[in-house]
């Protein structure tokens, strides 16, 4: 009986240790959000410079004034693709600051960020995305030599003509579209912008959900007909006179389980 109750005692003891271990791991990443879903931004910009409590981002085109007690963490992902396009990915979380955004802003130029939106307007909270990405997809040479991972902004494209793309916050819904009005912009393009497709295969399987990525070339003719009504996601590259140089439109199919 002792023995009995002893194994039980070191059984609840262990059970304890390994939850202390689970939740300390989940504070040093993920847990230092305060429940924030780091999924539910509404925009995704690259940073080119803090002033006058404002950021400035996408090539100088946008400017945001942000909160006196914003808050500001970091995303670290390391994303591996394989030959196949097959997709793997580490995620982790930790707390920043202003400062540090101006420093790998001096450091690099710009810094690629999602941002959090009062009903006013303005920032409050700034999420800094940093990614390690190795890509060895055998689609990448319908890229021409570009970087998937290095486009300037995220957004939504809800119109696309041969001289301007009409992009919209990423978080844009069409039932809401009243709420994003302010966001909305004309940007123009240039005469010689080039187009590309990336296409994500979703797999639900038992262990998780699988991603596949594959890319394509297009046409204006083609990417407009891939423009859905309520609005596409897209990537888009900004040149030096602030006119957009490249476009990726984004788009999912459901793989075999």
């Amino acid at each position: 009986m002792k023995k009995s109750l002893m194994m039980m005692i070191c059984l609840m003891i262990a059970v304890v240790i390994a939850g202390g271990i689970f939740l300390w791991s989940r504070g040093s990443s993920e847990g230092v959000l305060y429940g924030l879903d780091p999924d539910s931004f509404d925009a995704e910009v690259t940073c080119v410079a803090l002033e006058d409590h404002t950021l400035v981002c996408n090539a100088g085109q946008d400017i945001y004034l942000y909160l006196d007690d914003v808050k500001v963490f970091l995303q670290t992902a390391d994303t591996e693709i394989d030959e196949n396009g097959d997709e793997r990915i580490h995620v982790s979380y930790g707390k920043s600051s202003l400062e540090e955004l101006e420093e790998k802003i001096a450091e690099r130029g710009e810094v690629s960020a999602a941002m959090w939106m009062t009903r006013a307007g303005k920032v409050k909270t700034v999420m800094i995305l940093e990614e390690t990405f190795v890509n060895n997809s055998a689609s990448l040479v319908n890229l021409e030599g570009l970087d998937p991972g290095s486009y300037t902004a995220a957004g939504t494209a809800l119109r696309l003509n041969r001289s301007s793309i009409r992009l919209a916050p990423v978080s844009y819904t069409a039932e809401e579209q009243d709420k994003f009005t302010e966001y909305i912009k004309d940007y123009p393009l240039s005469a010689d912008v080039r187009f590309y497709h990336e296409i994500i295969r979703i797999t639900e399987k038992e262990t998780g959900e699988e991603r596949n990525i594959r890319y394509e070339k297009l046409d204006l003719r083609q990417a407009r007909e891939l423009l859905e009504e309520d609005g596409t996601a897209v990537f888009v590259w900004f040149g030096q006179q602030g006119e957009i140089v490249n476009v990726m439109l984004c788009s999912e199919e459901a793989g075999d389980a």
